[in-house]
Order: structure tokens, then sequence, then C-alpha cells
């Protein structure tokens, strides 16, 4: 029976050095020793010897800033499997964050462009068994922006933000109205993988709904294999079904139970095995590799009706009142040791049924998507891509395609991934902000990405999920992306007084929010220089400690004094200012959730901008960076009680 060694690389041991850039004077030739880090981060690093903390005191940020300008060494020694671990070898780093050439005894094995997919190249023989050094050479990304802005021309971008989009990492690691500048280096999850035969890295599971009741389940399995030799299977965890799939992979199977996300857990017995294998001499079933996938039928109802069109998920036939917020992704190397369950836990808590990742970050671990399907929580999910217009040029087209294919791949045997989504604000963006005059003639954006490369692979993969241009967006490149009455909307533009949401009345909002300091505790241990004492700090004081994380548009002037004028005295202090500034957003939150609620069947979704944050500064979200709810977060949970009375 083909076999698969997986050798993890050791997290310890790594040393770190400057190879050029800006950080060169300041770090000179050092060698620096990295700690037992689950993703290795040059910030995380720099930060555990002193160096700089790019999310600590009021001028981190600036004093952080030439880190992503400076090329990166991360250097270690290893022992290369031998032939007796399995005929073939490759090196496989789940997440390289950065450009970076890898190199192994001195040879290189290539280099990566991607965030979004891994880095997987077969091992030399003549290095097998040896014991040599591992090098990831990282080129300043901050300064390869700049570089492929100048090959390929420049393109506009929201704010004054770095050109992001000449990056296939996350885009607000480059700046964002809510985050630091904090260009990411480093990488997660290296290994060894050895084998005889055939590899398998993944199985996806595509299910397609046919009009008898009945689901085509499709398991194709990913690697290094001989379609040819496998055998896929599925069968009920807690039932007697089982399927053997056709010479295209597909077996037909009526479910007893559907994964919902009225029930919690997802709905018992909903669960199937999907296993890929071989037959022995004697014709038996051996399997290889097996994953978990529950049937769910999932759709979304744009049809037309006397308003406009509809955006109504509909989930085993049953639609659906969407309640939740957008996900940005957590602080910088602490996705993967993150506790999702505990995370979605406190999510579901709060009475929401569905979570969007928001296209500006990545696409998160397995543990995400795994929490959610325990949970019964709805995934809407963007592909990587927000507020600019994105080059369509070499090699950005080809790294799209494969990052399309192996995400969907990845993740189509979730049962809660409900919306594959094309990205974020870009449509809007050219459509409403003065974009399509600034390209130049023929220039491309990426238009293309979200109406034919991305479509093309939850076709081809998930075809079971619904495809989404974009968010917002109206369903028609002739209709305005934000039209109330079409589509999906963002509302930023609801008026100067949290009461004036119950303005406009969208199909489903999918971005709607007010800005709040983070709770004062945060504040006081991530935000303030030690020279400043809280206890007798003035509200003015506050205002100019936090002025380099206040990022949104119009300062402190557009985002909380009005608000703040039309129900309260002028605060005495710092503490009493952040206890205004909350309590106005916990009224507008409160205010925009009732009403969208109470809006059915017109209006059938409501997500909040935004959960959580990446650093102790001026955000939307209900949660802030320490896990401290705001008073938001307690407004919003009695707003989703599963019963309302709204009058």
């Amino acid at each position: 029976m083909p076999d698969l060694r997986r050798l993890p690389l050791p997290p310890d041991g790594w040393t770190v050095r400057v190879a050029g850039g800006e950080g060169a004077p300041l770090v000179g030739s050092r060698e620096i020793l990295a700690g037992a880090f689950m993703h290795v981060s040059v910030h995380a690093i720099l930060a555990d010897a002193g160096i700089a903390q790019p999310w600590q005191g009021e001028r981190a940020e600036l004093d952080s800033e030439w880190v992503g300008r400076t090329e990166w060494t991360f250097r270690r020694e290893i022992d290369v499997p031998t032939k007796e671990d399995g005929l073939h070898c490759a090196l496989f780093i789940e997440v390289i964050d950065g450009p970076c050439e890898v190199l192994l005894g001195g040879i290189s094995l290539g280099t990566h462009m991607s965030e979004h997919v891994p880095f997987d190249v077969r091992v030399p023989d003549a290095l097998r068994g040896r014991r040599t050094m591992l090098e990831l050479r990282f080129k300043a990304p901050a300064s390869e922006l700049l570089r492929w802005q100048a090959a390929l021309g420049e393109r506009p971008v929201n704010g004054d933000w770095l050109p992001f989009p000449f990056a296939r990492s996350a885009a607000c690691a480059f700046g964002w109205d809510w985050g630091p500048r904090v260009a990411g280096v480093g990488f997660h999850g290296a290994r060894f993988d050895c084998w005889g035969m055939q590899r398998i890295t993944g199985i996806a599971v595509a299910q397609r709904w046919n009009s008898d009741g009945t689901a085509t389940v499709r398991v194709p399995a990913q690697g290094d294999v001989d379609r040819s030799r496998l055998v896929c299977v599925v069968r009920e965890r807690e039932g007697t079904q089982r399927g053997e799939c056709d010479a295209r992979g597909e077996a037909v199977i009526r479910p007893a139970r559907l994964w919902n996300t009225w029930d919690r857990g997802g709905g018992d017995g909903a669960w199937w095995n999907a296993m890929v294998g071989v037959r022995d001499a004697l014709g038996a079933f051996k399997p290889i590799a097996t994953t978990r996938f529950a049937p769910r039928r999932i759709e979304l109802d744009t049809s037309a009706d006397a308003i406009g069109s509809r955006f109504t998920f509909r989930l085993n036939g049953a639609p659906i009142c969407a309640r939740g917020a957008n996900l940005v992704p957590p602080p910088l190397g602490t996705r993967h040791d993150h506790d999702w369950l505990a995370e979605m836990q406190r999510y579901r808590d709060t009475g929401f049924n569905m979570v969007r990742v928001w296209g500006g970050g990545n696409y998160l671990p397995d543990a995400f998507y795994e929490a959610c399907d325990a949970l019964g929580i709805l995934v809407w999910q963007d592909f990587m891509f927000a507020c600019a217009t994105y080059p369509e040029d070499e090699p950005f087209a080809s790294l799209v395609a494969r990052e399309a294919e192996h995400q969907v791949a990845r993740l189509s045997r979730h049962p809660s991934l409900a919306l594959w989504c094309g990205g974020n604000e870009d449509i809007l963006a050219w459509w409403s902000w003065g974009w399509k005059d600034r390209l130049k003639p023929g220039q491309t954006w990426g238009l293309r990405y979200w109406t034919e490369t991305l479509p093309a692979a939850v076709a081809a993969h998930d075809p079971g999920t619904p495809y989404w241009t974009e968010s917002p967006y109206s369903g028609s490149m002739d209709l305005h992306p934000n039209d109330p009455d079409h589509g999906d909307r963002h509302t930023w533009d609801q008026g100067a007084k949290v009461e004036d949401y119950r303005k406009v009345l969208p199909r489903f909002s999918s971005e709607f929010g007010h800005q709040s300091p983070p709770c004062w505790p945060t504040i006081i241990e991530g935000c303030l220089d030690g020279a400043r004492d809280p206890a007798v700090m003035s509200a003015a004081a506050l205002v100019e400690a936090l002025r380099l994380r206040q990022k949104a548009w119009g300062g402190d002037d557009a985002q909380y004094k009005p608000f703040l004028a039309a129900r309260f005295a002028p605060a005495g202090d710092a503490r009493e200012y952040v206890a205004q500034a909350q309590h106005v957003q916990a009224r507008a939150m409160e205010v925009a959730m009732r009403w969208l609620r109470a809006g059915a069947p017109r209006s059938m979704g409501a997500l909040i901008w935004q959960w959580n944050d990446v650093w102790a500064g001026h955000s939307w979200s209900l949660v802030d960076v320490a896990g401290r709810a705001k008073p938001a977060w307690h407004a919003v949970k009695r707003a989703c009680a599963q019963r309302m009375l709204s009058i």
C-alpha cells in the first residue's frame, strides 16, 4: 500500500539575519536566534529580542516600518530524509509570507511569491540523507511592491497605503484604516513529505444536487497521484449508506440528514467519510487517506421581485436571515496557534449564524473552518482582493489562478462554506471612487479575475457552493454596486446620526459599523508610553496619544466629535472619553442590527464591520485585540436574541 511519511521541521533553532535593505545599519551582521514559534515571523523574533515591536507604544508602527523595507534570511541546519524514508521526497512549507527564495544545501529549490498557496518542491537526490543548511531568503516586501509597480504601471489603490496589489499577501499587512503597516516576513508548517508510489496531500469534496433529492459527490485527491489506480468511497459515519465512485470519481447519495445552522453541531448524523485508496490483490478496498464532509444544499436566491432583486441564502430549502460580522486576520503570527473553537463559540454565543472572511486578509487555517462546521456557522468566503485595482499581467495572473484552484479545492469539503465572493470593494472603487478615469487606456484592473478566473475555479472544484462576483455588488456591471434594491450593500453613508441607519434598508448588508477606541485596560497595556500617567490623563491627551492609531478618514473630527456632541457634555478625563465613544458605537450597532432584522424579508442579512482587531487602536471591532468585549458586543448580542420585538 502506498505510504506517506510527514516529517515536520523543528520550529526552533532558526537564526535570522539582515541580508540588505534599510535594516542593515540598524541590525548589522548580528544573527538573532529565534524561539520556538509555531509561525516563524520576523516581527515576533525582533520583538522577542527587544529590537522592534510594531504593536507596543505610541510610535511603535513608525519605528518598525523599516522591517518591511529590509531583506531577511532565515537559516537552520536540518537532516534531509534518507531513501529509507521514501523513494520520493519533497520540501513542503504550508505558508511563506513574503517574496522568498528557498535554498537547500546551497541549491535553489525555487522562488515563492504567494502567501496563499504552499511551497512544494522535490528534494534533489544528491541531498538525501545529508545534514545541510536550509535557507529562506526574503526580499524586502515593501520594496518589492514598488519594484513591481514600476515594472507593470501604477494603478489606483485606496488611501495612502502601499501598492499592495503587487503582492499575493494579506493586503492589510501593508496598512489599513484599522491596522498598522506590518509587512509580513515569515513562514509556517515546514516539513518533508516522503513517499513510495503515491502522495495524497488532500481530498476535495464537491457536491452537486440533483432534482430528485440526491446529491452527486465528487472526491478528487490532490498530490502526486496516479488517479487511474485510485478508488474513492463515501460512507455515512452513523448509518449504513455507502457508495463507490465511478470512473469519473463520482458517487450518487441520498442523505438521510443534512448539515444545518439551526442545530448546534450542524445536526447529528449528518457527517460522512470520503476515503481514497487502492484495491489489494484480492480486490478489497484499502484506504490511504480519509476526510469528512457533510451534505448540505446551499443556494443564493438573487431572483427579481417587485423591489429589485433578492439576496437570500437558502440552506436545505429554508431561507436564512443571516446575522454576523466580518472577520479580519488575527494579529500577525497567531493565526495557526489561535484557539479557533473558543473564538467561534463566543461568536456563536453572540447570536450570530454567519461570518464573512474579508478579502483584505488571509484564507484561514483548517481549524477555523472546522470550528464553523462544528458550531453551525455559515462562512461567507472572500477571495483575497480588496479596495484596489489589480494587475492581470504575469506572473500575477498565474499566481491568482493557482491560488483559486488550491483554496477552493482545500475548503470544498466544509459544509459551513456558504459563498465564494470575488473580493471586497474593488468594483465599487472602480465605479465610484474615480478610478476608471485614472486607469490608463487598456490597463488591466482585475475584472477578469472576478468574472472569469475565480468563478471557473469554483465551478470546477466546488459547484455546490454559490459564487458572487464582488462585495458590494448588484448583480450586473450596469447597476451601481451599492444599489440598496439589488444584491449586497456596504452602508457607510447612513448620515450624521446613529439613528440614520433607519433611512436605508438594503437587501443584504455585508458591511456597516461605527468606530470606537479599544477598552481602557487594553489602551493602557498596548498604546501608552511609560511617561504617561493614565490615572490623570485628559481626553485631549488621549486623543494625542492615539493620534498615530487613528487612520480612518477625517480622523477623530469625523469619527467621534459630531456623535459625542449630540449626546454628552465634554468628557472630564480620558477614561470617560473612551466610555462615551464606546457607548455611541453600542447604540449605533444595536439600532442598525434591530432595523435590519425587522426589515425581513426585504432585508435578509446583516454582517457588522467588524468582529475582531489586530492591535490596540481605533477600529470598528466588537471585541478588541486583547479579547475584551466592548459595550457594542453586549448591545449586538441583545439585538441578535432568538426572539426580538421591534416596533
